[in-house]
This record gives C-alpha cells, structure tokens and sequence, in this order.
C-alpha cells in the first residue's frame, strides 16, 4: 500500500504509541473474521507491504487504528491505534516534533 507522506520516510513508531498487533493494521473478508497478518514491514519511504497468511476468500477490506477494547479510553496505549508517521520533526511550542500520524481508515482492497 502507497501512502501520501508529507515529509519522508514512513516510520513504525513503537516508541510513542504502543503496537496493537500488525501496527494498527487488519484485514477482513466478507464477513468472515479478520485474516491472520503474517507480517507487515515497511517496503520504501511511502509504502508499507502487508503479507496475510491466506488470500482472501470474497470482498476484503484494509483497516487501520479502527479496531480497539470495548469502553477502553482512547490514546497512545489503549483504544484504536496505530503505529505509522512520518518523519516531519518540525518542533511544536513545547519542543517535541509534530509528526503527521496515519489517519483511521477503512477502505476496501481491488
């Protein structure tokens, strides 16, 4: 999957945002439970290659930070996340980087 990325290269941020399994990513098939990720690595400055460990079987979809625990709080370890920015340390006031983060989605696979 190719990304827009304002400032090069994507990372996989484990650091700041606790890793929810596959980097906030899930794939699901028609219906059927979400496919098993086998991995998911970066493969260029604005693209992440997914691998799942079986095709999908009908009409699947490619979700991210959408998944989280019922009446868990949102943030950095709890709630629907994701691990993936870019590389944009423009400081804020405070000093600490203003990193463009991954937006949620859910958006079907060709």
């Amino acid at each position: 999957m190719t990304f827009h990325v304002p400032v090069p290269p994507l990372v996989v941020d484990t650091t700041l945002v606790t890793n929810p399994g596959s980097f906030g990513f899930e794939v699901t098939d028609e219906g059927a439970p979400a496919l098993a990720i086998a991995s998911v690595a970066l493969s260029g400055p604005d693209a992440v290659k997914i691998v799942l460990n079986r095709a999908p079987a009908g009409a699947a979809r490619l979700r991210y930070a959408h998944t989280g625990t019922l009446n868990a709080s949102s943030g950095p370890t709890t709630g629907p996340r994701g691990n993936l920015r870019d590389s944009d340390a423009t400081p804020s006031r405070s000093g600490e980087p203003l990193y463009d983060w991954c937006i949620h989605f859910d958006e079907a696979l060709p």
